[in-house]
């Protein structure tokens, strides 16, 4: 029976061995458990935080695509009203120089004629000078000879 007691210890030890084991597997496959529990709520934290980043990155894209489409439309509006009022300033510049040029031509005219009129006016004048003065100088030789 000794022989059998021996046999019945050496099993108790490779059971306790065996046990043991399991212990120990099961305690790592508990901690394996709550790692990968605690790992799987980290991810769908994580998940959660970026599909809320994903979700505010298409907020501010699209806000700043509606920004931009609304200050492109603006740059268009502006630059037509560039190109709109280059064109009434030349316009503004044409008629304006056409009203100087009418203004000069009809200044030009008037002192021409004005010139012209005082120009005829000297001319009747120098006759009327000259006449006086021949006329003077007929009385002062009628004078000179009265006096004789």
């Amino acid at each position: 029976m000794a022989d059998q007691g021996e046999v019945t210890t050496e099993l108790t030890a490779t059971q306790y061995v065996i046990l043991a084991e399991n212990q120990r597997k099961k305690k790592a496959l508990a901690e394996t458990k709550s790692q990968f529990s605690k790992l799987t709520s980290e991810n769908r934290i994580l998940l959660k935080q970026l599909e809320e980043t994903q979700r505010e990155n298409y907020q501010v894209t699209e806000h700043l695509r509606e920004e931009l489409l609304k200050k492109t439309e603006e740059v268009t509006a502006l630059e037509t009203d560039i190109v709109k009022l280059a064109h009434e300033k030349n316009d503004e510049i044409a008629r304006t120089e056409s009203t100087l040029k009418e203004e000069i031509r009809h200044i030009t005219d008037d002192a021409a004629a004005k010139h012209r009129a005082l120009q005829e006016q000297v001319t009747a004048l120098q006759t009327q000078l000259n006449n006086v003065l021949e006329f003077k100088e007929r009385q002062g030789g009628g004078e000179d000879a009265l006096m004789r």
